[in-house]
């Protein structure tokens, strides 16, 4: 199953997964896509702007030379400022809800579908580290769509 979800998830671009995360916001909602909404999304839901910044930096991936650099400094920047920490190797797809991100941690292993909804302080990644700090567990954690 995650060799296809991770298949999957590589044929959506960034941009279409934007598209999809606001379609679930306006579902959620029961609102039409619109100014208004796209404003709103923007400006004052911090789950959607964490989010936008995971397809911004998987937009940057694709500048040469200073794409990587770029990518680690808008990464930086979005986990200190919404305590929200997404490794920027994790997998997701589009249509990601996050109505409140504060706490949530997901480890670069993972693989997330399409339509998911994580709420606060939610980890997903590897439970613990044995004694000489390799990881308990070696199967990658992955979410299904919806």
């Amino acid at each position: 199953m995650s060799s296809t979800l991770t298949t999957d998830l590589s044929r959506e671009s960034p941009t279409e997964k934007i598209l999809s995360d606001v379609r679930i916001w306006a579902e959620v909602w029961r609102m039409p896509i619109g100014p208004f909404l796209w404003l709103r999304l923007m400006i004052f839901e911090p789950g959607f702007q964490v989010a936008l910044s995971l397809r911004l930096q998987e937009m940057l991936t694709s500048v040469p030379i200073v794409g990587r650099a770029l990518r680690r400094a808008l990464w930086y920047a979005t986990t200190i400022w919404h305590s929200c920490d997404i490794s920027p190797s994790a997998q997701i797809g589009g249509g990601l809800f996050l109505p409140h991100p504060t706490g949530v941690v997901i480890g670069g292993d993972c693989t997330i579908g399409r339509r998911v909804r994580i709420l606060q302080h939610v980890t997903i990644g590897i439970t613990a580290l044995t004694q000489d700090g390799s990881p308990e567990s070696t199967a990658s954690p992955n979410v299904g769509d919806d």
